[in-house]
């Protein structure tokens, strides 16, 4: 949580506050200048934040080495942990390599998803 939270307060101190200044001259709520005015210019640090969190959880490897290794059963089998035990327990280093694509696409397409349903959408005249 402190990664974040350094992320967006390190973007809550680049917004320009002659904006925020301007809302609130012409008589807008806090609420309202922090979501038609704040907002907005917060995108691309929302955005970072959401696709490195969700990487970032795909990655989930050594707490489940060192605590579980994987057990009881499959219970709490990550895809990375998976691919690390396919490639060097097992020795089957086609089946990881298989894997690691099949991780690289599932990462690929969550990201092209937040990157898609995060951007403006000035055609149809909704700003997000």
């Amino acid at each position: 949580i402190g990664f974040y939270m350094l992320i967006f307060l390190s973007g809550l101190q680049a917004l320009d506050t002659t904006l925020s200044e301007a809302a609130s001259v012409d008589g807008a709520s806090r609420r309202r200048i922090f979501w038609d005015v704040e907002r907005p210019q917060l995108k691309p640090v929302i955005l970072f934040a959401v696709v490195f969190a969700l990487v970032h959880s795909f990655q989930l490897f050594d707490q489940i080495y060192v605590l579980t290794r994987g057990g009881p059963g499959t219970s709490t089998l990550s895809l990375v942990y998976f691919i690390y035990t396919e490639a060097f327990q097992f020795f089957n280093i086609g089946g990881a390599a298989a894997s690691s694509i099949v991780l690289m696409a599932i990462l690929a397409v969550l990201s092209w998803g937040v990157f898609h349903f995060t951007r403006e959408r000035a055609a149809s005249g909704v700003v997000n």
